[in-house]
C-alpha cells in the first residue's frame, strides 16, 4: 500500500473494527450497555459459596459463608469448583447486545466502502505488475 490510499484503507479498518467493538476506540467500554461482560459471578451450596471472576480469566474472589466452614474440606473444594465454573459460564452468556438499525447501516456502508477502496487498490497493484511484467518482456529481445 502507498501513501494516501494506504492511510485511508487503515483508518476504514479502524472505523470497522470500532464498529465491530474489537477496537478499543470508540468500542462499548465493560459493563455498559451494549459492551462486554467484564465479570462473571457464581455460586454454589445454596450460596454458602460464591466466586467472582474477570474476563480476563482471573478469579476475582470466592466468599465461603460461616455456615461453609461446617463442611468437610472435600465438600468445600468441590462446592468452590462448582462455583468457579458457574462464574465462568455466567462470563460466556453475557448480554450480547445486538446492533441497532444505525450501527448495522453504518458498518454496512463503511464495508461498502472498504471494499471499493480494495478493489481500487487491487485494479493499481495489478496494472503496477502488468507494467513491470511488460518491462521484462520487452529487455529480453
Amino acid at each position: 500500500m502507498t501513501g494516501m490510499a494506504g492511510s485511508e484503507l487503515e483508518h476504514l479498518l479502524n472505523l470497522t473494527r470500532a464498529a465491530l467493538g474489537t477496537e478499543p476506540q470508540g468500542a462499548a467500554k465493560p459493563d455498559q450497555p451494549g459492551g462486554p461482560k467484564a465479570e462473571g459471578r457464581g455460586e454454589a451450596a445454596d450460596g454458602l459459596i460464591r466466586a467472582t471472576v474477570s474476563a480476563d480469566g482471573e478469579i476475582k474472589s470466592i466468599d465461603l459463608a460461616p455456615r461453609a466452614m461446617r463442611m468437610s474440606s472435600e465438600e468445600i473444594g468441590e462446592h468452590v469448583a462448582t462455583a468457579v465454573n458457574a462464574a465462568f459460564g455466567d462470563l460466556r452468556a453475557g448480554p450480547a447486545a445486538p446492533l441497532d438499525a444505525a450501527a448495522t447501516e453504518r458498518l454496512a456502508a463503511q464495508a461498502r466502502e472498504l471494499q471499493d477502496m480494495s478493489m481500487r487498490q487491487m485494479r493499481q497493484m495489478a496494472q503496477s505488475i502488468s507494467d513491470l511484467m511488460a518491462q521484462l518482456h520487452g529487455g529480453r529481445r
